[in-house]
């Protein structure tokens, strides 16, 4: 069975059974607000994480192409981008909660 990318999207945020198409809570999902998230293959997003039983969900996502930090990638989630810091505007990524190694949160205000 093929998903359009509207669709996939409305089960993941509304608990659609992709069966039924009918309001069901398949999924619980978990909100985490402004993250930092290192992804299998070592690509790196900042965003607003959510986790649901399968699938992680990565919204208003820009790669971290560039880190320029001095102190690693904590120095991100601490103090936010830093002038050498390169940011690539990707929309909303989803991937398998899996793929998902590892992430930091941080404050929303540092990234306005």
């Amino acid at each position: 069975m093929e998903l359009s990318y509207e669709e996939l999207m409305d089960i993941m945020t509304k608990g659609l059974s992709v069966d039924a198409k009918a309001i069901t809570p398949p999924y619980s999902i978990k909100k985490f607000g402004k993250a930092i998230c290192v992804l299998d293959k070592g690509f790196v997003y900042i965003g607003s994480l959510s986790i649901d039983d399968k699938f992680a969900i990565i919204e208003c996502a820009q790669c971290i192409r560039e880190w320029g930090t001095k102190k690693g990638l904590g120095q991100l989630a601490i103090e936010g981008p830093q002038s050498g810091t390169i940011l690539d505007e990707t929309g909303t990524i989803v991937l398998l909660k899996e793929e998902l190694k590892h992430a930091m949160l941080t404050e929303e205000s540092l990234w306005n």
